[in-house]
């Protein structure tokens, strides 16, 4: 039975995204071969390098990247890719289609310890140019603060007066269709996904394009996309209900963020590869204009070598 050479649907991220992310392959596989994955197999890897992934949140720290896990599978249908879980449709010498559960990303920036935090394919769901902390009456001040010591009182305290929290946000889980279609070396990449897990009841869709290059032992892969997400997931991560003590209140609506990655990697034996990433994602102002927003990007990097068990 042939199958596609899979791209994960892991941007984070990020998105990524993490976006859709085309994930190398770590057999000898060689992109333009019609059968790449052997069905059947267990593929198990561990990353270590330095890496980032950069926090657009007011008070959140950037997320190091030096022990990353890697699990795939591909059976007949059923496939595992770190944290995706799917089942194939159908299929063609060049398209796809699977049904497919996969985390929401957006969740990382408020949990350092999140699962999505530990896998390589993630997308790079952030630093550094200001583009949050949005006033109506002055976009340069931040947000005013109530001290929740003064109950009821009205009276507004500066950012010294007490340590701002970010709200818990938890992660949700993403279920529906996958689309691949490739031929040569490019690729085009879309899912419809809706939470499933009754977190926010949201819903996202994705869109990638990716080009892949093999040179002797040198894989490269570059890929550009967006990710829509609707006011209801966007709200429940960014937004903020009225009467928070810390925050000003916001409601985020449906946004549109645009990704760009780049991934290369390098076979230097059976176990071990040489592997780099940096991937960029661009957010939209119905996400930095919440108060819990300060940057209006993400960025992920990411160097070092992975071992294939």
């Amino acid at each position: 039975m042939s199958r596609l050479l899979r791209f994960s649907s892991s941007l984070p991220a990020l998105l990524a995204l993490v976006l859709l992310q085309p994930a190398m392959a770590a057999s000898d596989c060689v992109p333009d071969e019609e059968a790449c994955v052997e069905v059947g197999r267990w593929q198990l890897g561990l990353g270590i390098g330095l890496g980032v992934r950069t926090n657009p949140l007011e008070d959140g720290d950037d997320i190091p990247l030096v022990l990353l896990p890697m699990v795939s599978y591909t059976g007949e249908r059923f496939f595992i890719d770190n944290l995706d879980f799917g089942y194939t449709l159908w299929e063609s010498d060049t398209q796809q289609l699977n049904l497919l559960l996969t985390p929401s990303y957006d969740q990382v920036f408020f949990e350092r310890w999140d699962p999505v935090n530990f896998v390589l394919e993630s997308p790079g769901l952030g630093t550094a140019l200001n583009g949050g902390g949005k006033n109506s009456s002055d976009p340069k001040e931040p947000y005013p603060l109530i001290d929740p010591g003064v109950s009821g009182s009205g009276d507004f305290e500066g950012p010294e007066s007490l340590q701002r929290k970010l709200p818990k946000r938890h992660m949700s889980g993403l279920a529906g269709l996958e689309y691949h279609f490739r031929l040569g070396g490019y690729g085009l990449h879309l899912h419809w996904l809706k939470d499933v897990t009754d977190i926010h009841q949201g819903e996202e869709r994705r869109l990638a394009l990716s080009r892949a290059w093999q040179a002797g032992n040198h894989d490269l892969a570059l890929s550009a996309g967006a990710v829509w997400q609707d006011a209801t997931l966007t709200n429940y991560y960014y937004g903020v209900p009225q009467g928070d003590a810390y925050w000003a209140s916001y409601e985020a609506g449906n946004a549109l963020s645009t990704q760009v990655r780049f991934d290369w990697n390098y076979r230097l034996s059976k176990h071990w590869d040489l592997r780099a990433l940096l991937s960029y994602r661009r957010l939209p102002e119905e996400i930095t204009a919440s108060p819990l927003v300060r940057s209006d990007k993400v960025v992920t990097a990411f160097i070092g070598g992975v071992y294939h068990f």
